[in-house]
């Protein structure tokens, strides 16, 4: 029987994820849809550029020794300066106005953002349980801040800055985890290095573009096509869907030595029983949030607090779906990287984002807001259900999983 037994990386993730998602929620209402719109497009812009800043930070870095990692986080950060001064650029290009001075401050802060990277490294070398701790408490202080500015100064950009000053103090204390000198950084460094750097990183940004993409262009979409007042009703309902996510993410982090043991003793009994118990649970788990979110939705649609988002209710009751289809393909995504199957999950993305540009460029001109909810829906079903089924083994897990899932059902 699978034991439901937490490891504290998930309880500390899932209290950041939840003050975050807090915070968001009341910074929304306290700024308005139009300025929280702006807020999104910058967030989605890094968010899209992220996986380029990382590319010095593939899986190879966890292995290799301080003086290594010293040499990696400096090449990474280059990359970080290109991609901040990218999103700069970007982000000036459709929010216009905003000033040097301010595009400097962006600049300057956002390249922190690669901070985010460094964690796998720094559990390496067992401080753990000191990186959550600090990254709680960052984000417990910075809410509490930029909470109280937004309702002193009520401008998107206060938002903004005080996110990448949170960046910048969290990349100072995981700097100091990994004893690694600042003026470390500055050293000399070859172009050789840094074109290698980027070889053997190439299907780690390839993977994580396609992730980011498909997670963010319907945003851009909807900014470029109904404005950011638009964008900031969707992303709050964005936002609500995507704090379902850690509840599959936290089942399925306590189940993955289940997992690991069944694709290592294929024809183990004991091992399938569990296998099957998994999926089982799996399914409970997306009921689970597809339930949340639509209950969510009526209730928000019967009350009179949402005022300028009150059409947040119709899009959580549409994306409701689109949790059940992301707690299996969390779940099945675990099975297919103990088989080796990381191709699969590349696939999924790109296909996933196709399906997604495709069908917000046709529904949003018709009905909107609801057309790209319906777009993003569509797109977490095809790329959960339907595009593993193109692979053998995949396809093997996913007819394991629809047969439990029947089972489950008809009980």
């Amino acid at each position: 029987m699978i034991k439901p037994v937490l490891h504290p990386a998930v309880i500390y993730r899932s209290l950041n994820l939840v003050i975050s998602s807090a915070t968001y929620f009341i910074i929304a209402f306290l700024i308005g849809p139009s300025s929280f719109g702006n807020i999104a497009l910058y967030q989605s812009i890094g968010a899209i550029l992220s996986p380029f800043s990382s590319l010095a930070l593939d899986d190879t870095v966890l292995q290799l020794n301080p003086p290594s990692v010293s040499s990696l986080v400096r090449t990474a950060l280059i990359s970080s300066c290109i991609t901040s001064l990218v999103t700069c650029i970007i982000f000036n290009h459709f929010i216009n106005g905003l000033g040097f001075g301010i595009l400097t401050l962006l600049f300057t802060l956002g390249i922190f953002r690669l901070q985010t990277n460094l964690n796998h490294a720094i559990i390496l070398r067992n401080h753990a349980d000191l990186l959550y701790r600090c990254e709680l408490a960052a984000s417990i202080i910075y809410s509490l801040i930029a909470l109280a500015s937004a309702i002193i100064l009520k401008h998107f950009l206060v938002f903004i800055l005080f996110t990448s000053f949170k960046d910048f103090f969290l990349f100072l204390i995981k700097i100091r985890l990994l004893n690694i000198k600042l003026y470390s950084l500055y050293d000399s460094f070859s172009i050789s290095e840094i074109i290698y750097r980027v070889r053997s990183a190439s299907s780690y940004v390839l993977g994580g573009l396609g992730v980011s993409l498909f997670l963010q262009v319907d945003k851009m979409i909807i900014f470029m096509m109904l404005g950011s007042r638009e964008l900031g009703i969707y992303s709050l309902a964005s936002t609500i869907l995507e704090s379902t996510f850690i509840v599959p993410t936290a089942f399925c982090s306590h189940s993955t030595p289940v997992i690991v043991q069944h694709y290592n003793s294929p024809h183990n009994v004991a091992y399938e029983s569990q296998m099957r118990e998994y999926f089982s649970r799996s399914l409970q788990v997306g009921f689970a949030c597809f339930l949340f979110l639509f209950v969510s939705g009526n209730l928000l649609g019967i009350s009179t607090i949402l005022t300028s988002y009150a059409r947040i209710s119709t899009l959580l009751i549409i994306f409701s779906p689109a949790a059940l289809a992301i707690s299996i393909g969390i779940s099945t995504g675990i099975s297919f990287s103990c088989l080796g199957l990381k191709s699969i999950i590349v696939y999924k993305s790109w296909i996933a984002l196709f399906v997604n540009v495709s069908l917000n460029l046709l529904l949003i001109p018709y009905i909107g807001l609801i057309g790209a909810a319906i777009a993003t829906v569509l797109a977490y079903i095809t790329s959960s259900l339907i595009v593993p089924l193109a692979d053998p083994r995949a396809k093997a897990v996913m007819v394991e999983f629809y047969k439990c899932s029947l089972s489950t059902i008809s009980k």
